[in-house]
């Protein structure tokens, strides 16, 4: 029976250890967002408890987000795209040293929620040290409901035109590039092209305006 004590609290007290090593603060961090707000982060501090100099990877998890809605991460090092939910390049942090881990949403005129949770895992053995929860309108909007329509570009990617299917009456669309800024505006007409020719290789995101100037959605466009 003692052995049975001594090793569960050993196994305790290297869980806890390890738990210190590093911490994320606030373990729970929320921010309001308005739909025409291009950016809207919710912002936390990773600090290297430990003895010596760590390099960490983090792990993005979306838990629930409206449609249309895009999320991203901030680390030490860079500001990543939407469609990187894992770290590629770890950072670095020196003893007592603290770094950004931030995530951000890109509501794209849509009012919406979002939970995005963020585990920070040591580089050199791929343990989870401590995880962040990201609230985005959580409280605010929990009984928001969402209209889905079936909206399509196509091709997708494109080298140099689209077009797009829609079920929903649709007036205009606004192309907007990675950070945000608005590059391009077309009418809609059905079965109409819309060229992106000229645009420099990347991702694009479309929202689709209804006659009546409200946002039925937002899809992403990759020109190649």
């Amino acid at each position: 029976m003692r052995k049975i004590i001594l090793s569960t609290l050993l196994m305790f007290v290297t869980a806890v250890a390890l738990l210190a090593q590093a911490s994320i603060e606030p373990s729970t961090a929320s921010a309001e967002v308005d739909a025409d707000a291009v950016d809207v982060a919710a912002k936390t501090i990773v600090t290297n408890n430990s003895n010596k100099a760590e390099s960490y990877r983090w792990v993005r998890t979306v838990i629930e987000m409206t449609e249309g809605w895009e999320t991203a991460v901030c680390d030490k090092n860079l500001c990543y795209n939407p469609d990187i939910a894992e770290a590629p390049i770890p950072f670095s942090l020196e003893v007592g040293e603290e770094g950004i881990l931030d995530a951000h949403v890109y509501p794209y005129g849509i009012e919406g929620l979002a939970h995005i949770e963020i585990s920070l895992i040591k580089d050199s053995n791929g343990e989870e040290l401590a995880r962040g929860i990201y609230l985005f309108n959580k409280e605010a909007t929990s009984t928001l409901e969402v209209v889905r329509t079936n909206l399509l570009l196509y091709p997708n990617p494109t080298v140099d035109a689209f077009q797009l299917s829609a079920t929903v009456p649709v007036k205009q669309l606004e192309v907007y590039n990675a950070i945000g800024r608005r590059v391009g505006v077309f009418n809609y007409g059905r079965g109409d092209f819309y060229s992106i020719a000229d645009y420099p290789r990347g991702f694009y995101f479309v929202k689709i305006i209804s006659p009546d100037n409200k946002i039925v959605g937002v899809k992403r466009l990759q020109k190649m």
